[in-house]
């Protein structure tokens, strides 16, 4: 009983470290044990929520803040991007390198779901809602189901 109780502990410890945005290494410094140590406590609870891995660490909390509030008010991509006055494939670029990050609202994902399934490349779906093909490739990586059903459907031709 006085394991499982430590456990509970544990998890909850990493759980709240983690809400906190710290990296593998400096969680496993808190915890007091070695960073190997740790990643492999991670792999064997697949369950537990993942760090935000260094090179993913908000440069400005602030910004980010702000587009976690945003996107918790239910705004769409766009619609966040143009409040922050940010280009909207910057803001998808910021979203691929910041996975921890709810979900956004999107408008568009059963439209350009249905233009993927049919086989269209990025640059008619890019044509077709007026984006660049950057933008549609990373809109693809944000949604990482449609960019398998994309690959698939691109080897089959």
């Amino acid at each position: 009983m006085n394991n499982s109780k430590s456990l509970e502990n544990r998890v909850e410890r990493i759980e709240s470290l983690v809400a906190e945005g710290l990296t593998r290494k400096e969680i496993a410094d808190k915890l007091g044990i070695k960073y190997t140590s740790f990643c492999i406590y991670l792999h064997l609870h697949p369950e537990l929520p993942k760090p935000i891995k260094k090179s993913g660490r908000p440069q400005n909390l602030e910004k980010y803040n702000q587009i976690k509030k945003l996107i918790e008010e239910g705004l769409t991509r766009k619609e966040i991007a143009d409040r922050l006055e940010m280009k909207y494939v910057t803001f998808c670029a910021y979203l691929s390198l910041h996975p921890e990050l709810p979900k956004v609202k999107d408008k568009e994902y059963e439209k350009i779901k249905k233009l993927v399934d049919s086989g269209l490349s990025q640059n008619k779906i890019s044509q077709i809602f007026e984006k660049s093909r950057q933008a549609i490739n990373q809109y693809l990586n944000y949604h990482p189901e449609l960019r398998e059903i994309y690959d698939s459907q691109r080897k089959r031709k």
